[in-house]
């Protein structure tokens, strides 16, 4: 029998080539920095093949901050109560193949016995999700789709 060995992100030897990005949104060279501080970076994602790359992370990043304080503001006091299995929750969701002529991937679902994980956040109504929609739509699909 092979004994168990836990999965390792593999580093690139060619990563001082690589780009990282800064708390305060600057993308520079990582060589500079130390081949151990490259490593640790690295393994954690922080650290990118291309300028792009860290560039779109960044957008990423800034639009996720941004979705989630504007839910919790819009979402007022309430949060899903995952162990309520009457309570409907409405999730925001890209469909990849999106049907009947739609001129968005963008969709709304009930989220009720099948949990899912989302990197948007969850919404206590149906109109706060479509509102959520027609306010992030232009950068959800520049940045996810």
């Amino acid at each position: 029998m092979i004994p168990y060995k836990p999965y390792e992100v593999e580093v690139p030897e060619d990563l001082e080539e690589y780009y990282i990005l800064e708390e305060g949104g600057d993308v520079l060279k990582i060589n500079t920095y130390s081949e151990k501080w490259r490593r640790k970076t690295f393994i954690r994602g922080l650290a990118f093949k291309t300028r792009e790359e860290a560039e779109l992370y960044d957008k990423k990043r800034i639009l996720i901050n941004k979705m989630e304080d504007w839910a919790k503001k819009h979402n007022g006091d309430w949060t899903p109560d995952w162990n309520d299995d009457d309570e409907t929750i409405y999730e925001v969701q890209i469909d990849r193949f999106p049907m009947y002529g739609c001129d968005s991937p963008l969709v709304i679902n009930e989220v009720e016995e099948v949990r899912s994980v989302s990197i948007f956040p969850y919404f206590y109504s149906h109109e706060t999700a479509r509102e959520f929609i027609d306010e992030f739509r232009g950068e959800i699909e520049e940045v996810f789709c």
